[in-house]
């Protein structure tokens, strides 16, 4: 029994981990959360199920939603930060990142972004080249992690999925290692 439900878990981890989706619940609701966690940290999957998305998968994901409704992260209401950009991440200077704000933050009259907004922004950073917090320079691809930090920091809070709603768009975040 244990040999079949370890083949199932490592079936299921296989099958979900280019998804980028959080199975957890899942595991938990069926009771496996504990052999899932140990077969993860056996397989040394990175020993997270969260993986940071790249440049690339961020924009297609937004690119399936409605362009003409507010974009969010998944922490205080906080949006992308799309007037200073994007810079080099300062955990690893060869993925970008983008910053956030706060949206009641009086003082600021902006509105929230929307989604076309920060799409135009990260389709922009594709083959941007952008220096390194000690130096170096780094050109983003599609392929480049994006972390959401403000500038000069490295929090370690990466984009895990894109949530589609009717009104707005919700960018998921997690803490997780490269």
């Amino acid at each position: 029994m244990e040999r079949r439900l370890s083949k199932t878990l490592g079936e299921l981890l296989d099958s979900v981990r280019h998804m980028n989706v959080d199975i957890m619940p899942f595991a938990r609701a069926i009771g496996v959360a504990e052999d899932l966690e140990k077969l993860v940290e056996k397989a040394g999957a990175g020993e997270h199920i969260h993986v940071a998305l790249s440049l690339g998968d961020v924009i297609d994901r937004l690119e399936a939603c409605k362009q003409d409704v507010g974009i969010y992260f998944d922490f205080g209401c906080l949006v992308p930060e799309t007037h200073d950009g994007m810079h080099s991440y300062r955990g690893y200077y060869e993925d970008v990142a983008m910053g956030w704000r706060d949206p009641s933050d009086y003082s600021d009259k902006r509105e929230t972004p929307k989604v076309s907004e920060v799409l135009a922004m990260l389709k922009e950073a594709v083959g941007q080249t952008y220096t390194g917090w000690k130096g170096g320079e780094f050109t983003m691809d599609k392929g480049s992690r994006l972390w959401v930090d403000s500038a000069g920091t490295a929090n370690g809070v990466a984009i895990v999925a894109v949530d589609k709603r009717d009104w707005a768009v919700h960018l998921r975040t997690w803490m997780v290692e490269r």
